[in-house]
């Protein structure tokens, strides 16, 4: 728990850095470091490494509390820190690759489909627990969480529809 937080700081140190950096120089322009230096990226680079990294220590400190039976840790937190991991490898490896221009970038499809992945691994993580959480507030008769859960569902839905 101690290196999660660590690396947790250090990822939250960076991005400030690099908000602060960002911010500083009027906007982040990749073009502005002409090849050399780019504190931006540099910074975003350490936070994104340090947070993939450390979902990656929370995954298998679940995953070891789920073969040893000592602690009631399940599969779902597992895949959840796991997709977490793959998805951050991903946007990190993204964004190293990225040209160091402000022109729109293509992310390569091996990227795509590693974020994509990482993605569909958090959701299977997500997705068990809201269901039980539904069905418990169903018999609860907890018409709050029911409202929440169908206004969440129901934004899901809308934002993959509508193109507007």
């Amino acid at each position: 728990m101690r290196a999660f937080l660590a690396l947790m700081r250090i990822s939250c140190l960076a991005l400030a850095v690099a908000s602060v950096v960002g911010i500083a120089s009027g906007g982040y322009r990749p073009e502005r470091y002409g090849g050399g230096f780019d504190p931006v990226r540099a910074a975003m680079i350490v936070s994104l490494a340090a947070s993939a990294v450390g979902f990656a220590l929370v995954a298998r400190a679940g995953l070891a509390a789920v073969w040893s039976d000592k602690q009631p840790t399940s599969l779902s937190a597992v895949a959840f820190w796991t997709g977490l991991a793959v998805a951050t490898l991903a946007i990190l490896l993204i964004f190293a690759s990225m040209p160091a221009s402000s022109r729109p970038m293509v992310v390569p499809v091996p990227l795509r489909v590693l974020l994509f992945a990482g993605l569909g691994i958090l959701a299977a993580g997500v997705i068990p627990p809201v269901v039980r959480g539904a069905a418990a507030a169903h018999r609860r008769r907890d018409r709050g969480l029911l409202v929440a859960l169908l206004l969440l569902a129901v934004l899901v839905v809308l934002r993959f529809t509508w193109r507007g």
